[in-house]
């Protein structure tokens, strides 16, 4: 008779990682996290923070972060509070490029998963550092990515699909409270979102049809929708579905593979279904990571991707990851490490709640209660470093999209006496619009800023009467220099910038919309 061969336990194994006693069994349950989905997230997060640096930033370092920056830095202090970031006290562009280039080099190094989990501190730092110093160059995709670095500093995420693996283990899933946490922090961003739409856009069904007019947002979906009233109200009420479900399918106890993977593909289809209507930036992109996380096990299975595979073994640091720590100070450090994430928890869900307590479906519930009322004013560990992490703005196009769908226009007049749109490059023809008094174009008036150009005149547009003289001037001036760079031929007389307004409103269940023309800055050249 042979003898049995007890069960072995791989060596080093994490307390947060799900074991098995089989290779055929594969665990994922409420908490767990499949270690390739982790694996995935990682790159995926990766790849956004180096294009978030490269097409947003990298090159707009003299117009957005350097001393004569576009918005000053007088201004995000007095209107966004005494933000910390190291590039307020940089002023040689030479070395902002550098830690621009040092960020972009951590983000490469943890998107290959070269000690990720020792970089996502720094990377954070760093990258929230950016974020901080002009705030109105952010659309909400870097907030996203705050948290996603913040999470994922407590998962394993350099086990699999790495160059440089912290360790090899065996075990298919990661489950307890770190990989609670994260669940958490999605859910949370759809629910908060879900229930602050209470405007009367979303509650009438016409929030999709009025951004079909948008010349800020609007991308190549608007124009047909524009003529599907009737397909726009069903997808403003099913993205509102999308939303609410959202939160219910990540922590539903039962069938939860299945709920996972529809999860993940109800969040692919939000939000590139969202970016196809409106430009966003790349917030489809950062959503993505989450679907990918979402993801189970057996989705993984079913594409044959192994579970155990890496792209390298490289020696880097190996002298650090010999574990001499007694394991009772381990033991310490990770029940130090729950408390920390539990009370993050809960200051994360105490920032949400105000947004509830403010404007959302359960405001005057939470406000009739003077206990819950105290909760959602009080404002604990009210840091604004990491503004993703403490202040959870999550309120897209809430209570409302913007009422107002117009778009800043850069108007110059050329030695022809012509005017000329430089954003969009077209000589324009004007007339009157005698119903409004506002000037009638030949051509599409739209918003062509991309990047963090975009940015700004998204923020422009949201703050239009509360921002300084001194802003509108540093961008004519910054925009004067973009086009004589490119067109060193076509001298301009002068250069203002427009709002072109379109003020709308529901009448009788119906959009009503409105137009106005409103000179910001003017500049003799």
């Amino acid at each position: 008779m042979s003898k049995k061969r007890k069960p072995t336990v791989t060596k080093g194994s994490s307390k947060n990682t799900a074991t098995t006693t089989s290779s055929s069994i594969s665990f994922f349950n409420l908490y767990g996290l499949d270690l390739r989905s982790i694996a995935f997230f990682r790159i995926a997060l990766g790849l956004n923070i180096i294009l978030n640096i490269i097409q947003y930033r990298l090159f707009n370092i003299s117009s957005f972060y350097g001393p004569d920056a576009i918005v000053p830095i007088e201004h995000i202090r007095s209107y966004y509070g005494e933000n910390f970031s190291l590039l307020f006290s940089i002023e040689n562009e030479t070395v902002i490029l550098i830690y621009f280039l040092i960020t972009l080099l951590l983000a490469v190094l943890y998107t290959l998963g070269i000690k990720s989990r020792w970089l996502s501190w720094p990377l954070l730092l760093l990258f929230a550092g950016i974020v901080n110093r002009n705030p109105m160059a952010a659309h909400g995709v870097e907030f996203l990515i705050e948290i996603s670095l913040f999470w994922g500093i407590f998962l394993p995420l350099d086990n699999s699909y790495s160059f440089a693996p912290t360790k090899h283990d065996s075990t298919k899933a990661f489950r307890g409270l770190f990989a609670w946490g994260i669940l958490f922090q999605i859910g949370l961003v759809y629910f908060t979102s879900f229930i602050t739409k209470t405007g009367d856009l979303w509650t009438s069904g016409l929030a999709v049809y009025s951004l079909t007019a948008d010349l800020t947002h609007g991308n190549f979906l608007a124009p047909i929708l524009a003529n599907l009233p009737g397909i726009s109200k069903f997808l403003t009420y099913f993205s509102l579905v999308i939303e609410l479900a959202l939160p219910i399918l990540i922590f539903i106890p039962i069938f939860s593979r299945q709920a996972r993977m529809l999860a993940g593909f109800l969040i692919v289809f939000l939000h590139f279904g969202l970016a196809s209507t409106i430009y966003v930036g790349p917030f489809h992109f950062i959503t993505f990571c989450f679907a990918i996380l979402l993801l189970p096990d057996s989705f993984w299975n079913k594409l044959k991707i192994r579970q155990d595979k890496n792209f390298g073994n490289l020696k880097i640091g190996q002298w650090l990851l010999r574990n001499k720590i007694p394991p009772p100070m381990r033991t310490v450090g990770y029940r130090i490490a729950q408390v920390f994430i539990v009370i993050m928890m809960l200051v994360i869900f105490q920032r949400n709640f105000q947004k509830w307590g403010v404007n959302s479906f359960l405001s005057d519930g939470i406000n009739a209660s003077p206990g819950l009322e105290n909760i959602a004013q009080s404002t604990p560990l009210n840091f604004s470093f990491v503004t993703g992490v403490f202040r959870q703005p999550w309120w897209l196009f809430a209570p409302n999209p913007h009422k107002d769908m117009g778009t800043l226009v850069l108007l110059g007049r050329t030695q022809k006496n012509e005017t000329i749109d430089i954003i969009n490059n077209q000589i324009l023809n004007v007339s009157n619009d005698p119903t409004y008094n506002v000037p009638v174009f030949d051509k599409s008036i739209h918003n062509n800023f991309r990047n963090c150009r975009f940015t700004l005149s998204f923020y422009a547009r949201k703050f239009l009467n509360e921002l300084p003289e001194e802003l509108y001037k540093r961008w004519t001036e910054h925009e004067y220099q973009r086009w004589i760079n490119a067109h060193p031929d076509q001298p301009l007389l002068e250069l203002s910038i427009y709002y072109y307004a379109i003020p709308t409103r529901i009448e009788q269940g119906k959009l009503v919309r409105e137009k106005g023309f409103l000179q910001l800055y003017r500049m003799e050249i």
